[in-house]
């Protein structure tokens, strides 16, 4: 166990040298770091948005009680503040780097969940356009 927490350890650090400064969450980067080079999306070069599961599911908290109850999670009352654009549609691809400074440059401050779970990549509607957006889910 202590050979494993070592590990973690030597993970986090690298990758907390090959993130940019002030980026706002807890990752790992691969041992193949040439990862933070590679285009993010094969074909699209269009607008890419960003938002972070807090920013994006925010329960009201003003609904009656059984709301929250599992067998009514469909009428749960939330809403979501829009995605931020982080790299206009310009033709140029984006690589995990350029999200990764993109996302620092914004000085989003994620509180205590700042462990980057999982990442969704999904096609959204905003200010009438079909764009990409790149949602963070974090824990604490």
């Amino acid at each position: 166990e202590e050979d494993y927490e070592t590990d973690l350890k030597n993970i986090a650090e690298k990758s907390k040298k090959l993130l940019p400064e002030g980026f706002p969450f807890s990752a790992h980067v691969p041992e193949d770091e040439s990862v933070l080079e590679k285009q993010i999306f094969k074909n699209y070069t269009g607008a890419v948005y960003w938002n972070e599961c807090g920013r994006d599911f925010i329960v009201d908290p003003d609904q009656p009680k059984e709301n929250f109850q599992p067998e009514n999670m469909h009428k749960l009352q939330y809403h979501s503040l829009k995605p931020i654009m982080i790299h206009p549609a310009d033709g140029k691809p984006l690589t995990v780097q350029g999200l990764c400074e993109e996302i620092t440059k914004l000085k989003f401050n994620p509180g205590e969940h700042v462990f980057l779970e999982n990442i969704d990549l999904q096609l959204r509607e905003i200010d009438e356009k079909e764009v990409m957006t790149v949602v963070f889910y974090t824990g604490a």
